[in-house]
């Protein structure tokens, strides 16, 4: 009898590096770590751009500091990360939901900007060919599988947040949203782990800094390698700070 030999191949996952918020630490070890491990699959899994100046709170205060917030230099930021990461995956994350929304505003030129910001980002991918998913939440649209374990952005933002997820999508499933690091097993007798695998972007942000969940964010990453036929994944989630010290 023949024997049948299976190719793995790898992959790797980053999430929330936030425009202009990205944290210049975090950034380098990602790329660098990506450019070690040479991923066939290099999937950003939402909110690669921040657009504070556009959220709701900003747009009705005009004393509100995330009003003055550079929208520019948030996409520029934003684009030259995903220029170098090349993803071949990209989901939106609810940041670049938010600006989707917006390009429906009432508000010619909150509509004109969000539908500018997505434009250029959509436009840059495409030289890539890169795959765009939809933000949906935690519905399907919003996942994609890679050897049998899903990924997406996320949704829920409780503490439980990890093993929630997994209970929700039924499998293994790896995502980012919470900005937090945490690989919990579901209470189903379904074989399902859920893994958080982090952000990249600034663990200061201004507009988060009155949340204590906020103390829990760290910079981190997923890896990992999958069989194409969809028979098998192995996830490995690294924690980058505080040391950022690679193991490859």
């Amino acid at each position: 009898m023949a024997t049948i030999s299976r190719k793995w191949k790898r992959w790797v996952a980053v999430t929330c590096s936030h425009g202009a918020d990205i944290d210049p630490r975090a950034r380098e070890a990602a790329l660098t770590f990506i450019d070690r491990w040479k991923p066939d699959q290099r999937l950003h899994l939402g909110d690669a751009i921040d657009l504070a100046c556009l959220r709701a709170g900003a747009r009705r205060d005009p004393d509100e500091p995330d009003r003055a917030q550079s929208l520019m230099d948030d996409l520029l930021s934003g684009l030259s990360f995903l220029h170098e990461l090349r993803p071949t995956i990209y989901f939106h994350g609810n940041h670049e939901a938010r600006a989707v929304a917006l390009t429906h505003s009432g508000n010619q030129v909150v509509a004109y900007a969000a539908g500018a910001v997505m434009a250029k980002i959509h436009d840059g991918l495409a030289r890539y060919k890169t795959e765009i998913v939809p933000y949906r939440g935690i519905l399907r649209e919003s996942v994609r599988n890679l050897g049998g374990t899903a990924f997406l952005h996320g949704a829920l933002f409780n503490v439980s947040a990890a093993r929630d997820t997994a209970e929700t999508i039924g499998r293994h499933c790896v995502f980012g949203h919470t900005h937090r690091v945490a690989v919990e097993a579901a209470r189903t007798h379904a074989d399902a782990i859920g893994y958080n695998i982090g952000c990249l972007t600034r663990l200061d942000m201004e507009y988060a800094a009155g949340r204590r969940a906020t103390c829990a964010w760290r910079h981190g990453l997923a890896y990992g390698e999958y069989l194409p036929d969809g028979t098998g994944c192995t996830v490995n989630v690294l924690t980058l700070s505080p040391h950022y010290r690679l193991p490859l």
